[in-house]
């Protein structure tokens, strides 16, 4: 489109210049629009089409000056009919009624400016796997496309992308409403668990959502925890180490509180909130077998994430796990410290298979719940 009609309509209503008969806005010499009585006239200028609002008192014959033979127009939503309009001259006319109108001319293959509904797959892609979850459905009208997807996947951390023909579809913005983040690898990823709500917009002048694909790469799947009897933890048979007595820390710096009552050691790791805050035990396993890990801790959080790691590496079966809160910190009440301990798919204490000596448990906290450690177990199974 020319600089002159750019600067001119862009977005704005404007008042054409009174004539005895109608309006008519003129630059250069130019006739850029008139009318056959009075009005009031905006538009706005895009690559796919001519939008327009004319306001008038009384039915009125319009011209609009456009660069390009149009495919189609518009009246209020409505195709008109071929015989509806004409062109020549750089000019389109068309008769518009008394009242508000608006004005499409199309210079696509769009037939229709009703919304529109299309199917976009969301995909689980991990490693090498790709999985189809849900159907994203994605209403196109007016030029934008939305859409709103309540997640049906597992809980975990996430990298989402749209994509079009295999390339990330830049144009597109993918909305998670108070989704936490945290980086694996370098890399943000979200976090989501079931109902969470994932939103989509774009701007769709052509009518096609600008997307064939949502993908959300794992980073982490989280795995629940459950709530153990603490009566019937083996403390004497476990290796136990206290969670005041870390033996590294990063990302921040701990409190060792000993106020915290009924604590097994008399102390507890106190003020863990900081988001990337790591700190790592040192255990010691005095044979070679599977064992169960029990985390020993009070948080008055709804839901406490910590990433979990053993000697290095991601804790097998149980990389990042969700604990629930216990109601307070464990200052006075005795039944606010709680042992959790991380389970599969089918509610069974994750084993850990350790080979005797020196191990090292590190967590992490990814993104900035409280919480706090009284003690950890490794408990052999029987």
């Amino acid at each position: 489109m020319t600089q002159i009609l750019a600067n001119l309509l862009t977005a704005v209503l404007v008042s054409g210049m009174a004539m005895a008969e109608g309006t008519r806005l003129v630059s250069d010499g130019n006739v850029l629009f008139q009318s056959s009585a009075q009005v009031t006239f905006g538009a706005s200028y895009g690559d796919h089409a001519v939008r327009a609002t004319v306001v008038a008192s009384a039915e009125a014959k319009v011209e609009l000056r456009v660069d390009k033979a149009p495919k189609n127009v518009f009246l209020n939503e409505e195709l008109l009919p071929a015989k509806g309009w004409s062109f020549a001259k750089s000019m389109v006319a068309l008769t518009v009624p008394a009242g508000t109108t608006e004005i499409q001319i199309r210079f696509d293959n769009v037939l229709s400016l009703k919304a529109v509904e299309h199917k976009v797959p969301v995909v689980l892609v991990e490693g090498a796997q790709r999985r189809a979850l849900a159907d994203l459905t994605v209403s196109v009208a007016k030029g934008k496309a939305r859409g709103v997807l309540s997640w049906p996947g597992p809980a975990g951390f996430f990298q989402v992308a749209a994509k079009l023909k295999g390339k990330p579809a830049a144009a597109v913005r993918i909305g998670l409403r108070e989704a936490p983040a945290a980086e694996f690898g370098g890399v943000p990823a979200f976090y989501l668990e079931k109902e969470d709500v994932l939103t989509l917009s774009a701007s769709a002048p052509d009518f096609t959502p600008p997307l064939d694909v949502v993908e959300l790469k794992v980073a982490a799947v989280c795995r629940d925890t459950v709530k153990a009897d603490k009566a019937s933890l083996n403390w004497d048979a476990s290796a136990v180490v206290e969670g005041e007595k870390f033996s590294k820390e990063g990302g921040g710096e701990i409190v060792i509180s000993t106020a915290h009552k009924n604590t097994h050691g008399g102390a507890c790791a106190y003020s863990w909130a900081k988001p990337g805050h790591w700190l790592e035990w040192e255990l010691s396993v005095p044979k070679a077998g599977d064992y169960v890990l029990t985390v020993v801790g009070a948080s008055q959080e709804t839901t406490i994430l910590r990433s979990v790691g053993l000697d290095g590496k991601p804790l097998a079966g149980a990389g990042v796990i969700r604990m629930a809160g216990t109601g307070g910190w464990g200052r006075e009440d005795p039944e606010q410290w709680q042992p959790f301990q991380p389970v599969d798919a089918a509610g069974k204490p994750v084993r850990i298979a350790l080979a005797k000596g020196q191990h090292t448990l590190r967590m992490t906290n990814l993104v900035g719940q409280h919480f706090n450690v009284d003690a950890i177990l490794l408990t052999p199974v029987k």
